[in-house]
């Protein structure tokens, strides 16, 4: 099996009247595997514009060349495969969508008890450690990734997780 790899999609700039719709710029094979530099007349590039905008939506430039190189590897259907969902495929999608919300509100619930919680454990967290290491000795102390937070990563927790002015 070759696999083709598209470093380089351009559009060709100027006058684009008599350049045919595509250009191979440069070559190379390497085992199984063929990379190309290719360039689109202006016109049969505006079409490919046209096609990516109607099925994706706005794109930006890098984006336009990456989804004409999956084009170009893997083409595009001649009809539309997408079909009509009757009233219980909708109902069946929606609610799949809706347990899965509700286990994102869960978890987003619980991250929120955990932020809140943070600062007052880590600082009670922190106050243990100093009375293990003057009782017992600083090597008997275990060490933790949040034993460096400082108020301002507890901060950006408590940001991300309430919505408070």
């Amino acid at each position: 099996m070759i696999r083709a790899r598209w470093p380089k999609v351009v559009r060709r700039t100027g006058d684009a009247s008599n350049w045919p719709p595509l250009t191979i710029e440069s070559k190379f094979v390497e085992d199984a595997s063929v990379s190309l530099e290719i360039s689109f007349g202006g016109a049969f590039w505006e079409k490919l514009e046209k096609f990516l905008r109607e099925k994706m939506g706005f794109l930006t430039d890098g984006e336009k060349a990456e989804a004409i190189a999956l084009l170009l590897e893997y083409g595009a259907p001649v009809e539309s495969t997408a079909k009509e969902l009757t009233m219980a495929e909708k109902f069946a999608v929606g609610a799949s969508h809706s347990s899965l919300k509700f286990k994102m509100f869960e978890c987003f619930q619980e991250n929120k008890a955990i932020a809140v919680g943070l600062a007052v454990n880590l600082a009670h967290n922190k106050s243990l450690k100093k009375q293990l290491a003057k009782w017992r000795g600083a090597g008997t102390v275990p060490h933790n990734e949040w034993d460096a937070w400082d108020d301002t990563k507890v901060s950006e927790y408590l940001n991300r997780y309430l919505f408070v002015k």
